[in-house]
């Protein structure tokens, strides 16, 4: 959770420091109402998804979908399906690969052998 602390930004600057006001304070005791805490979870005043967090999928010429999913850790589940707004002006194919990390799946081997998949390679190890 986080709250404004401050209507402006206040910058100082000069030869000798550069300063930012903080705008923005995690509130670190905040906690989860009982219907948000079976969907989520808080830590050090961050929430974040679990499996559990219903995601609305909007996918064009179809029925909105939704699915009980997190995102990687890093970005957030609809960030992750921000590339579904293409469909109809390209084609798009989403792979979804379940408990990967953000930076961790680029030594993946369901990654890779997706990305070799993607790029016609005809033997995929």
């Amino acid at each position: 959770c986080a709250y404004r602390r401050s209507p402006s930004v206040g910058i100082s600057m000069s030869r000798e420091r550069h300063t930012l006001d903080q705008l923005f304070m995690l509130d670190k005791e905040a906690r989860l109402t009982k219907d948000s805490s079976n969907t989520h979870v808080i830590k050090n005043g961050l929430i974040s998804e679990t499996n559990k967090t219903p995601q609305k999928v909007k996918r064009v010429g179809h029925a909105n979908e939704t699915h009980w999913k997190s995102g990687d850790g890093t970005v957030p589940y609809q960030s992750l399906q921000h590339c579904r707004a293409w469909e109809g002006s390209c084609d798009v194919t989403v792979h979804e690969i379940d408990s990967a990390e953000h930076r961790g799946i680029l030594g993946d081997a369901r990654f890779h052998k997706i990305l070799l998949e993607l790029l016609g390679c005809r033997q995929v190890p």
